[in-house]
């Protein structure tokens, strides 16, 4: 039997003196919280590193149902830049106050703590003319580093930037990996796209994403507080879209020429206008760039009145549409957008794209259909290019589908609705440029579109979450607990379950299903579509075959509470077989399997191919002979009648011929007495 190599990081679960230990070196002390250091969903903690007692480091507790950003903590462990928290470790711990498994993340302890503990907060400004050196210069080593590593942050802001000396002068960006990207980010900090989506649907973006939220930041620096502080999110994005995100966010704030210059690059809210790394390191230079020329989205002349709001902008009719789905009908098909922005706001080729997809939606009505909520949907994209996919109650950005949908299951449905109806081939078609992400898409969501239109064990709105995530741990209720990223950890953790789980429940459901499936590079189709039989007998037969094919290839060499269960489960394969005597001796070896702790031993007793040969012959030769016998018997019960019969018919011509026999006499007898 052979046993998976793992990741010691996925698996976890040390404990010393009620502490978790991680990596079998950092002892994290769940009494012994650091609320300063805090994040908005993940926790702070005092480490002790056993071989540097006096290494001042920390650990962030990220919360269990948020799936982290494990990718980025392999790219960024032991990576040291000026302008970043070092990151030192991280894997899966147990957390006692949870009951439960999760990740962890040691970082190095910032002695100078958060530049500012909330968005709230009032500090000294910065002074323009030395953030180049103060904020600028080490933040843009930071991002420098990450790019070089293909790692975009998603999570810059005041909140999240610390200074490591107790002097304050060494400033370093925060976490990014807790949480999954932009998740934390409040509205001044994204990009009007990004801000308007769902944090669980932003996605994993770009270096634009990162730029914009550096001069955000930035602008918060200088002016010492919030640049916004009376406006609520959806105020902040209207501002953007009205006037632009630069005006927005630096007002009437006094800034040199070179801070306006940089600032210009980094708020433009166009993607193509953003400045890049390379951008920044000539601003740092001292050499001049071509200005980043602001220019206001363009009015309408009228405001659109939709749900009782005058709207005045076609980014912000993309919004109020996603938010008031359903009153949305009735405009899209009547032609009302299609004439405000003809006439109101003098954009005819937006206004002859939207009308085209009416005119498309009208042409399928009697065919198989544009139904009401593909055409709103291709009308928000047509208005909002850059914004998220809109469908109904799922918002997100094309690469945050994953996301939005583990972390958002109810709106399966609707995630499998926009992939069957091809609403990412809608988005490709919106946008201005083609981008090669774009292509990617496209295949990803035919990929999906396989997996939404099978219900099956193994497929379905389970499947595409661990095929588009592929670091989310199982969520199986069943396992949830022990937090499985690793397919090899799925039967210990099975058999960790078995000691509080109702045994006649199946260890084997939906989401165990498409987590092997998606994580298994061996072929396990025969065994999954066996789940779904209608046989329970087939079905039962499957899942142990399933699970004593992962104990084959990946271990671990025993499980005694999973066998045990295993066991307790195993009646409807006993009772797929036909001899009595056969299931007898299965009902009295299976106990002697289930002490052995394996389920291929198990399998292999339940599903003997000479044993199934004979069952199956034995079967048959006893099916013709009851055949046989019953043919014979029939014969017999319809000869006995038909003898029967027979012999009465035998019997009433007997009779007659001696009645007339008698008759015959007694004639002739009178007659010879008349003669004489």
């Amino acid at each position: 039997m052979a046993t998976a190599p793992a990741d010691e990081r996925l698996s976890g679960g040390a404990m010393s003196n009620g502490k978790p230990v991680l990596r079998d070196r950092y002892l994290i002390d769940p009494a012994s919280p650091i609320p300063e250091l805090d994040l908005p969903n993940a926790s702070a903690f005092l480490v002790t590193d056993r071989r540097d007692a006096a290494r001042e480091i920390y650990a962030l507790v990220c919360r269990p149902e948020i799936t982290p950003r494990m990718k980025e903590m392999r790219s960024l462990r032991g990576l040291s830049s000026p302008g970043l928290l070092p990151l030192l470790e991280w894997g899966v711990i147990e957390w006692p106050p949870l009951d439960r498994r999760t990740i962890a993340v040691i970082y190095q302890r910032p002695k100078g703590g958060k530049f500012v503990r909330g968005l709230s907060e009032t500090v000294a400004p910065i002074d323009p003319l030395s953030a180049r050196d103060v904020i600028i210069t080490p933040l843009y080593a930071a991002l420098r580093l990450l790019a070089s590593n293909n790692v975009v942050h998603r999570a810059i802001r005041p909140d999240n930037l610390y200074y490591l000396d107790e002097k304050r002068t060494q400033l370093v960006l925060g976490d990014c990996v807790t949480t999954p990207p932009g998740y934390d980010q409040h509205a001044l900090f994204e990009n009007i796209g990004s801000a308007m989506t769902p944090r669980a649907g932003r996605g994993r973006g770009d270096f634009h994403n990162d730029m914009y939220s550096l001069g955000a930041t930035v602008m918060f620096m200088i002016a010492g507080r919030n640049p916004a502080p009376t406006m609520d999110e959806r105020e902040i994005i209207a501002s953007k879209v009205s006037a632009t995100s630069f005006r927005t966010l630096v007002g009437e704030i006094p800034l040199n020429d070179s801070m306006l210059e940089l600032l210009r690059g980094l708020l433009a809210d166009e993607n193509a206008m953003i400045w890049n790394l390379e951008k920044i390191d000539l601003w740092l230079s001292g050499k001049r760039t071509t200005p980043v020329q602001m220019k206001r989205p363009k009015k309408a002349k009228t405001a659109f009145m939709f749900v009782g709001m005058p709207i005045t902008h076609k980014r912000l009719l993309a919004q109020a549409i996603a938010l008031n789905w359903d009153a949305a009908a009735k405009i899209a098909r009547e032609g009302e957008i299609e004439v405000w922005l003809r006439h109101s706001l003098e954009d005819k080729e937006t206004a002859e794209r939207i009308g085209a997809a009416v005119r498309d939606a009208t042409a399928d009505e009697l065919g198989s259909g544009m139904d009401d909520h593909v055409l709103i949907s291709r009308i928000c994209l047509l208005l909002d290019p850059s914004g998220p996919i809109r469908y109904r109650d799922f918002i997100a950005m094309p690469d945050g589908f994953g996301t939005a949908l583990e972390q958002n299951p109810s709106l399966g449905q609707y995630y499998a609705e926009l992939i069957k109806k091809e609403i990412v081939r809608f988005w490709t078609e919106a946008q201005p440029i083609y981008m090669p992400d774009q292509s990617l898409h496209l295949e990803i969501s035919k990929n999906m579109e396989q997996h939404v239109r099978q219900t099956g064990m193994g497929s379905g709105i389970e499947r595409c979450i661990y095929e588009l995530n592929d670091m989310a741990p199982c969520r199986s209720p069943l396992i949830e607990r022990d937090y499985v990223l690793d397919i090899a950890d799925i039967l210990p953790a099975l058999d960790r379950a078995s000691k509080r789980v109702d045994r006649t429940t199946l260890p084997v459901d939906r989401h165990i299903a498409a987590f092997v499936k998606s994580r298994f590079d061996n072929n396990i189709d025969k065994q999954v579509e066996a789940l779904t039989a209608g046989s329970k007998e087939r079905a039962t037969l499957g899942m142990i075959s399933l699970l004593a094919m992962l104990q084959w290839r990946l271990g671990p060499e025993t499980v005694f509470g999973l066998s045990s269960w295993i066991g307790g489960i195993a009646q409807p394969a006993i009772n797929s077989y036909h001899s009595r005597s056969q299931r007898k001796r299965l009902e009295r070896d299976i106990p002697k399997m289930v002490r052995r702790g394996s389920l291929p031993e198990i399998y292999n007793l339940l599903e003997d191919k000479e044993q199934r040969d004979t069952d199956t012959s034995g079967y048959a030769k006893a099916v013709e002979e009851f055949r046989e016998a019953q043919a014979e018997a029939i014969e017999i019960e319809t000869g006995e009648e038909r003898r029967k019969i027979e012999a009465k018919l035998y019997g009433q011509q007997t009779a007659a011929v001696i009645s007339l026999l008698i008759g015959m006499t007694v004639l002739t007898l009178m007659f010879a007495g008349r003669m004489f």
